[in-house]
């Protein structure tokens, strides 16, 4: 009877346990890759190559990770990902740019296609509000930035003992994921075909506006705050900690029953207005300040745009299809502009940063001008994003 009711208690947590390891996993190593690459001598060229290969993967396993893995079953896919996600931990310690280029290959495929069927996993009794998913997320990005400034810069003075550290956690997570019960069945990426247009169009520009200027920011905020003796542990904490901000501050403005729309608006005004002030503070070397506050803002919008998104999702007939394909767009637009310019150079980099601002702002027309379409419509276009 007693191990009857552990293994019922094990079935309800594992899921739970399983993600925080893969998050952790993820969040140990994420702010210290550029400063690896620094290390390891690659040059600037070499570094937009390792970056534009990892948002093409990305954008590939975005779309068909999940159909993939449908048919191979959660227990195979997971165990094959995270064995693939502690290789690519394993390869990092190189100078040569080719392995780097198929360790960040692996690492983008395996995120992005395992992160979604981890949630999909959640026992329906003990799933998670979303608002707790945002917190823990971002809680364990805070607290792996600041274990990683103490390791790397006060005991060690070497930040590949972060990936170290996370392929022991992936290790875990690896072993504690045949513990699990009967898994839940991976949900197919199907979605409606009558969905209204116009509403999938302000919702797909938005996510394609999101992800390709995140992909440009997550080469360049290094580079941008590099003028400053913060260490890249405490900004990314910095930056986990606006994130979540953003993401509970949705919860904030619906307290005064502020609509999709007025929350996507925002979060565009927001971060147009940090893609504008990052692209000013190139004018000037010793306005680092400046720019670490435009990225923390940007980080902020990332956080409030994405949990409207997340929210919407439930409420309108886009399908998941359409918003994968959106994100990929995005992605591959970023790496491309990533890859044909000179990140190191200051106009180069301004350039691509007025960019992203311009980008924000056109994708945020369409949100715009839904509520006149609907006014044409009728009743049949979705008042969510009124």
């Amino acid at each position: 009877m007693a191990m009857a009711d552990f293994r019922e208690v094990l079935s309800l947590w594992q899921p739970i346990i399983f993600y925080i390891l893969l998050t952790l996993g993820d969040r140990m190593q994420n702010p210290y890759e550029y400063k690896l690459y620094y290390y390891n001598k690659v040059s600037g060229h070499g570094i937009a190559q390792i970056y534009a290969a990892g948002a093409v993967a990305a954008s590939l396993a975005d779309v068909f990770g999940r159909s993939v893995a449908r048919r191979v079953g959660w227990k195979i896919s997971a165990a094959l990902l995270l064995a693939f996600l502690v290789e690519s931990c394993l390869l990092k310690n190189t100078e040569e740019l080719q392995p780097l280029i198929t360790s960040k290959i692996l690492s983008k495929v395996c995120l992005i296609t395992i992160f979604p069927l981890a949630v999909g996993q959640f026992n329906p009794r003990m799933m998670p509000s979303e608002f707790v998913i945002v917190t823990v997320i971002g809680g364990i990005g805070i607290i792996s930035g600041l274990v990683g400034t103490f390791l790397c810069d006060v005991v060690y003075f070497n930040c590949y003992i972060m990936y170290r550290i996370s392929a022991v956690v992936l290790t875990v997570a690896f072993c504690f994921h045949w513990l699990g019960g009967p898994s839940q069945p991976i949900k197919c990426l199907q979605g409606p075909r009558d969905g209204d247009w116009r509403a999938t169009t302000a919702v797909l520009s938005s996510q394609a506006a999101l992800w390709c200027c995140s992909t440009i920011v997550e080469i360049n905020w290094c580079p941008l705050s590099s003028g400053t003796n913060i260490d890249v542990g405490v900004l990314y904490a910095l930056y986990c900690q606006c994130h979540l901000l953003g993401g509970s501050f949705f919860a904030v403005i619906q307290m005064f029953k502020a609509t999709f729309r007025y929350a996507l608006t925002l979060s565009s005004i927001v971060a147009a207005t940090g893609m504008f002030f990052c692209a000013i503070s190139t004018y000037n070397q010793r306005s680092v300040l400046v720019a670490i506050m435009a990225l923390t803002a940007f980080h902020f919008a990332l956080g409030l745009q994405g949990t409207a998104l997340r929210r919407l999702r439930s409420k309108t007939s886009v399908s998941p299809v359409a918003e994968a394909c959106a994100r990929s767009a995005g992605r591959i637009t970023g790496a491309l502009l990533v890859l044909f310019t000179d990140h190191t150079s200051s106009s180069e980099l301004r350039v691509l940063l007025f960019v992203c601002f311009a980008s924000i702002l056109v994708a945020m027309l369409p949100v715009q001008l839904l509520a006149k379409w609907r006014r044409r419509r009728g009743p049949k276009v979705l008042q969510v994003l009124e």
